[in-house]
């Protein structure tokens, strides 16, 4: 078998009848064979032409360690044949026991039926339909194994119909139980949950009553604080106060120095513009003066040269007069025809010539003249453009300047801002109160810090701060004058002069400043 097999043979080649090597091989019982057919690939649950298979073979011939390996390797247990016989039923009427506990730890059905109605029966639908025990179309194979006298086969399937009784019965008091179980498990958790709830809520009171004792004493502890405190407080106030006019005054007077020398330096400036434009504007008037002057003398010499060609073409005319009268006398004296046409000819060509050098020389000077008019114009252009360049670059420059120092003040405010909102969030961190909590602009949060300290001060809001710093202690104090901006002061006194932030009217140099703080924004 085993050569016919690496020649090339088909595992599942079928005989005449259906049969099969597997089939056959399972008939025998050689269970080496069987193993070494199902590894090369033969089809475990193949049928004959009468609906026998290998495991069906192997149950009637009782080779119960064939009938493992089919079970191990996948075959169906409750496969029927053309009569609706089961290998079951075949073990049973053949009195294979060993292999009918086999198949009915496998699963094999007890309930089915094999004869000529065997496949009707075995249908479940109809088997419910019929009363219990009723083996109409087939006979079970209990009833083979009680017709043939096998006992230890009925003694084998009896048992299974009795487990199989049981079951039902012993799943529904196993599920009672396990309900009971479950319940007095759910009674003790629940009991569980309350007791451990009573005890965390007993807890809770505890620590609520010594939260309620700990703020109390707090609260006592407060009053007396801000009680001693009040009158050093008061103190602390005017002195702070005293100190900060003062120091707002010298700042101020610094400020106002500085303004001062920068409306010097600008008006310097301006003036200094204004000398360059007017300098300009003599240049261009001096230029354009000359022009007109040239202009004027060219206009003279043509007419000069005009009334000069007029003369010149008189005198000819006059010439030609003279001539043509001493001709006649000279014909009078009986010239020959022939010289006097020469001389005629040689007279006239002498003067186109002469005509000629004069025409030339004209146009030679009024082209001269035409370039050098020219050049001045050009000069006078160009001077013009470099005095509106120079205009407008001390324009740019002052516009610079002024936009320069509106972002310095600006910039002065947004810093003094942002120090006195840090400092005010260091003594919210240093008071940690309820009351203190939530946002707010800078006056809402100060006024809170107050209420919560029992403090009431007076004076700007930098005043109000640095007497609250003082009031929670030295620390807050010396941290916030780190963060303490120096330009402060000064960006309000700027601010004011300048004309940006109260009512007055705005000089020059504060509407520049103005107008360059829109264009940067």
């Amino acid at each position: 078998m085993l050569a016919w097999l690496e020649s090339g043979g088909r595992v599942n080649l079928q005989t005449r009848d259906g049969g099969t090597a597997l089939m056959t091989a399972a008939q025998k019982g050689q269970e080496g064979m069987v193993e070494l057919l199902l590894q090369r690939g033969a089809e475990i649950n193949l049928q004959d032409i009468n609906g026998g298979n290998a495991l069906m073979h192997a149950a009637r011939n009782g080779h119960e360690r064939v009938v493992e390996v089919l079970i191990r390797r996948g075959a169906e247990v409750n496969l029927v044949d053309s009569q609706g016989r089961t290998a079951l039923m075949a073990a049973a009427f053949w009195n294979r026991p060993a292999v009918v506990r086999r198949l009915l730890r496998a699963g094999a059905d007890t309930a089915a039926c094999g004869g000529a109605n065997a496949a009707a029966w075995n249908s479940t639908f109809l088997r419910r339909l019929l009363p219990a025990g009723d083996t109409t179309g087939g006979k079970t194979a209990l009833q083979l194994a009680k017709e043939q006298g096998h006992a230890e086969c009925v003694r084998a399937l009896e048992a299974k119909g009795r487990r199989e009784q049981r079951e039902p019965q012993e799943a529904a008091a196993r599920r009672v139980a396990e309900a009971a179980e479950k319940a007095a498990a759910k009674a003790l958790e629940a009991k569980g949950r309350r007791e451990q709830r009573e005890r965390q809520e007993a807890a809770a009171a505890r620590e609520r009553e010594q939260a309620a004792s700990r703020r109390e004493a707090e609260r006592v502890a407060d009053e007396a604080r801000r009680a001693a405190d009040t009158a050093a407080l008061e103190e602390q106030r005017r002195a702070i106060a005293a100190e900060a006019e003062a120091k707002l005054a010298a700042e101020r007077a610094a400020a106002e120095e500085t303004l001062r020398a920068r409306e010097v330096e600008r008006l310097v400036a301006d003036e200094a513009q204004r000398e360059e434009q007017r300098a300009a504007a003599a240049a261009r008037n001096v230029a354009r003066a000359e022009a007109e002057q040239r202009k004027q003398e060219a206009a003279d010499k043509r007419a000069e040269e005009d009334k000069a060609r007029r003369r010149a073409k008189a005198a000819e005319i006059t010439a030609a007069k003279k001539a043509a009268k001493e001709k006649n006398n000279k014909a009078k004296k009986a010239p020959s025809a022939f010289t006097l046409e020469e001389e005629r000819r040689a007279k006239a060509a002498a003067d186109v010539r002469d005509q000629e050098a004069k025409a030339a020389r004209l146009a030679a000077e009024q082209e001269e003249k035409a370039a050098r008019l020219a050049a001045e114009q050009e000069a006078a252009r160009r001077a013009e453009r470099e005095a509106a360049e120079l205009a407008g670059a001390a324009e740019q420059a002052a516009l610079r300047e002024a936009a320069e120092l509106a972002e310095v003040l600006r910039r002065s405010e947004v810093d003094a801002e942002e120090a006195l909102a840090l400092r005010v969030s260091q003594c919210e961190e240093a008071v940690s109160s309820e009351l203190t909590g939530g946002g707010g602009d800078l006056l809402r949060r100060v006024e809170r810090l107050e209420a919560s300290l029992g403090a009431a001060t007076e004076g700007s809001l930098e005043e109000r701060v640095g007497a609250i710093e003082r009031l929670i202690g030295p620390e807050v104090g010396e941290a916030a004058e780190q963060h303490l901006p120096v330009a402060e002061p000064f960006a309000a006194v700027s601010l004011a002069d300048a004309g940006l932030d109260t009512g007055r009217p705005a000089g020059p140099v504060h509407a520049r400043v103005r107008h360059a703080d829109r264009v940067a924004r």
